[in-house]
Order: structure tokens, then sequence, then C-alpha cells
């Protein structure tokens, strides 16, 4: 059995030493930093040498969705997380998008299907989606696979509002009717 923690959404690597650092219990876990935005790899790059003697880390220069395709990565005014929604909304209203006058594109892998293939059934898996938007796509790819959620032991959930409120409701309900333990990603532990 193999421990992964699945940092989707990890932008710059703020996880290793605000969330995972904190907890002796991740040490030596398999940790994936999914991250699609190319302005923020080098960053991530380099907090993830900074942690590789506790860690052993999988850094991917792409992210999960609810299917295999090239897409359209928005880059955000806010420097916090670009996205692959258009539109985002935050407690503070919707963040614009930069125009830099080219699309920048990027790779995803259907989340169930990236699961399924690189971890085996006896793994345990903790999966963050702090993803601007990308959390409602692949909670529901998720949930038409239930290998794949079965495998999660833990999913740390930010939703960010692309759909309705009511969709993150529905999900969530969806998610505790089929089992999983779900809770709200804060950033730091509890």
């Amino acid at each position: 059995m193999t421990n992964h923690f699945f940092d989707v959404g990890a932008n710059t690597g703020q996880t290793f030493g605000a969330y995972l650092s904190q907890l002796p219990e991740y040490n030596g876990w398999t940790v994936w930093c999914f991250e699609p935005s190319p302005r923020h790899f080098t960053a991530l790059l380099n907090e993830s040498k900074a942690f590789s003697d506790r860690y052993k880390i999988k850094v991917c220069p792409f992210g999960l969705a609810d299917k295999t395709a090239a897409c359209t990565i928005f880059e955000k005014t806010d420097p916090q997380g670009d996205s692959l929604s258009e539109t985002l909304t935050m407690g503070y209203g919707i963040v614009p998008n930069e125009h830099h006058g080219y699309d920048v594109m990027a790779t995803v892998y259907s989340a169930a299907d990236f699961i399924l293939s690189h971890t085996a059934p006896d793994d345990r898996i903790v999966l963050k989606l702090n993803c601007e938007g990308a959390e409602f796509p692949i909670i529901r790819n998720l949930l038409t696979s239930r290998e794949a959620l079965k495998r999660c032991s833990l999913l740390l959930v930010a939703w960010h509002m692309t759909e309705p409120n009511s969709e993150a409701h529905r999900l969530t309900a969806e998610l505790l009717s089929a089992g999983a333990n779900i809770k709200q990603w804060m950033g730091q532990p509890e």
C-alpha cells in the first residue's frame, strides 16, 4: 500500500509549507503536484525541491478534469491561481482574466482515469482540490467511477463559484451518499 497526496491546483507549492509540513503523518508520502498553468511552474519546482527530503514528489505540468483533453488556461489578475473556467467568482466578486493577445493551452487528464492508472486498489489517497472551479467536473468524474472514488480516503475541497452554490451542495451530498469523507479545504490544518 502506498500513501498519496494529490495536490490538484498546486499553484506555487504553498501546500507543502502551510499544510503538509505541519502534519507529520504525511512524512514519506508520495505527493503529486498538479498545476497546468505555466506561469506558476518555476516556483512550484523550487518549492518541491525544498521539500524533497520529506516526500516523494511528482510534479505534473498538467491538470485533472472530467476528461482528457487540451483546453484553455485563463490567466487571472488574482495571482492565487489561474483557471480552466473563464468566469471565476471569489468572495470579493468576479476575478477578471488577463488578456495578452494569445491563448495559453494546457493538457488535462480525467481524474478517475489518472487515479486508476497510477495507484493500486489498496492505496490511500488524500485528494486536495483547490483548483479554481475545476473541482466541479473532477468530482462529477469521480462520481462516475466508484472505484477511483473508493481509493480516496479524504477529499479536501475549496469550492470556487463557477457554478451556482446549490451545485456544490448537491455534489457534496452525492459524495457523502457514496461514502466519501469530504472536508472543506482551508489551506492549513484545522
